[in-house]
């Protein structure tokens, strides 16, 4: 398959390239692009992969030993060194980058998952849901089925006001597997969710740009297979929690498709609230494997080289957990320079999709 643009803007760095961006690189300094495009020359060039872990450990440990800031900016860019050193890894161009991957990392990982439940654990409850782990994979039948219909499978019969209820619309699906035995249900959500992956994949970048506009929000296929990637991690999540299994995180390269289409969706996402933020700019910091950095301008302002209204620093895994509902906004620890208010706003603005 091609791949496609917005997923992949790596451009190729000559070595001396590379050599005058490391340093930046190292101290977190550098755009998406430009971080992404030095990730991918450190694959090609594994002798300085060595050095660029050394400079990246070596600016951690400048960020640790540093006194106390005289200003609120520099406490942040601390709290950020010290929650993980700068930069992020060499190794995460390996595994899956692109968006249409990262939906089937996640349904491989849900199949290896699913294999494991033990047979008296099917009937155990689902706590974020009124249903048991069996319910919750016929949940996701329906859900794979109605995701199909956009990708030239058979039509998925529902109503307009169900299509808007993500739960709702798969109660029937839910009721039916009940009645099956447990080996069928999975094999059933196996064959679709895979069926779908190959489908994806074939797809050239034209194909890709359709719209895909799951339950009205106006998706093309890209952002909503990370949608459903975003999905598939969660309620894997949810299985874990309910067969007694610690939960787990995605590869880096799938947090940061992840991380990656949240963020950047919020600048649209606050007009959805019920009080959106007025004319305002935002950096984002996210931390850990598979975080970055992004600039948001809210509707109505505009981009300057200005001091953002608010910087807000997490933990990449932490604030993926937000979006999906499973961490309170409360409980989440981050780090703010700015209108802690609105850092909260866009953190509730993160939450328009999740299920």
């Amino acid at each position: 398959m091609t791949p496609h643009p917005e997923d992949d803007p790596m451009t190729d760095l000559t070595r001396d390239e590379l050599d005058d961006l490391l340093g930046a690189w190292a101290v977190d300094a550098l755009d998406d692009d430009d971080r992404v495009a030095v990730e991918a020359a450190l694959a090609r060039h594994p002798d300085l992969a060595e050095t660029a872990r050394d400079l990246r450990e070596g600016a951690a440990l400048l960020g640790r030993a540093t006194d106390t800031p005289a200003d609120g900016l520099a406490a942040v860019v601390a709290a950020a060194t010290s929650a993980r050193p700068p930069g992020r890894d060499a190794r995460l161009t390996e595994g899956p980058a692109t968006r249409v991957e990262a939906y089937a990392d996640q349904v491989a990982a849900l199949s290896r998952l699913l294999d494991r439940v033990p047979d008296d654990a099917w009937d155990n409850p689902v706590d974020a849901y009124p249903w048991s782990v069996r319910d919750l994979v016929a949940h996701l039948i329906a859900i794979e089925q109605y995701s199909a219909s956009f990708l030239g499978f058979e039509a998925f019969e529902v109503t307009a006001e169900l299509e808007l209820d993500h739960l709702a619309m798969t109660a029937a699906t839910i009721e039916r597997c009940r009645s099956l035995p447990v080996d069928e249900v999975v094999a059933e959500w196996r064959r679709l969710a895979e069926r779908s992956v190959e489908r994806l994949r074939s797809f050239d970048d034209e194909a890709l740009d359709a719209p895909m506009p799951l339950h009205g929000l106006p998706f093309g296929r890209t952002a909503a297979a990370v949608a459903r990637a975003f999905e598939l991690w969660t309620h894997a999540d949810d299985v874990r929690k309910a067969i007694g299994e610690p939960v787990d995180e995605p590869p880096p390269a799938v947090l940061h498709c992840m991380a990656s289409a949240s963020v950047g969706s919020l600048a649209l996402a606050v007009l959805g609230l019920e009080d959106p933020p007025g004319p305002a700019t935002a950096h984002v910091v996210l931390t850990g494997r598979g975080g970055g950095t992004w600039d948001l301008v809210l509707p109505g302002a505009e981009a300057s080289d200005a001091e953002p209204d608010v910087t807000l620093i997490a933990d990449v895994v932490d604030y993926c957990r937000v979006v999906s509902r499973r961490l309170d906004i409360d409980d989440l620890d981050m780090t703010t320079e700015g209108d802690a208010a609105l850092a909260r706003t866009l953190l509730q603005a993160s939450q328009f999709v999740a299920v």
